[in-house]
């Protein structure tokens, strides 16, 4: 069960990575990829969001790569704080190299997942706020970042209907578990006004990239 799930896993994240491609690379194409503006993350543009999904999927053979020899690594070498300055410094690049870096980092985390050894998908790695985690997760994790984070970008021809419907499935089953865990006894199931709503928008208003109306926003942390 466990290797039948890391394989959809991949095989979902590595569909999000091409239609994440292809989306970047023709607009880039046409000249109508401005990273320098804003994106739909507070404080960050489309290059901050670009910098950042290349260097996540760097992270990611890292630690994989880590687990092939038997190490526990950090996922950032240098913790949060490098991480942090790695996706500013990378937010300075022109659009072309930013493009460049996106597709390439996939490239490698791609193979990565296709040479590693049974073994590695036991081992375990640190995430940046301290926790530790099995090599097994991160593919999902994976196809978290690229589902949410291309819709961050706020870039014409992508919004939450154009999630995976896999991912979104699989998404609201764990989304949905986190929020009745967080209120209080009694209350376990999704408000009314949630269950109305699509299945995108209703993990849009769990991952607070949506507020619909009658629904507070959702507090992490």
């Amino acid at each position: 069960m466990r290797e039948r799930d890391i394989d959809r896993a991949v095989q979902g994240c590595t569909a999000a990575h091409r239609r994440l491609a292809g989306h970047i690379g023709s607009l880039h194409e046409v000249g109508d990829l401005d990273a320098t503006q804003a994106s739909l993350l507070p404080g960050w543009t489309i290059a901050h969001v670009l910098a950042h999904l290349a260097a996540n999927a760097e992270s990611h053979v890292r630690v994989l790569e880590g687990a092939e020899r038997g190490e526990v690594l950090d996922q950032y070498e240098g913790g949060s704080e490098a991480r942090s300055a790695a996706i500013e410094a990378g937010s300075r690049l022109d659009v072309a190299a930013l493009v460049g870096a996106v597709v390439d980092s996939m490239a490698r985390l791609e193979s990565a997942w296709g040479r590693a050894a049974e073994r590695a998908w036991d081992g375990r790695w640190r995430s940046p706020l301290g926790p530790e985690f099995t090599i097994g997760e991160l593919p999902f994790r994976r196809w978290r970042e690229v589902e949410m984070h291309h819709h961050d970008l706020g870039l014409t021809g992508f919004g939450i209907d154009d999630w995976s419907p896999e991912y979104v499935k699989r998404e609201l089953a764990l989304r949905s578990i986190e929020w009745t865990s967080r209120h209080p006894m009694g209350l376990t199931s999704l408000p009314a006004a949630a269950m109305r709503l699509s299945p995108p928008m209703r993990l849009a208003w769990l991952m607070g990239r949506a507020v619909p109306p009658g629904l507070e926003p959702v507090r992490f942390g």
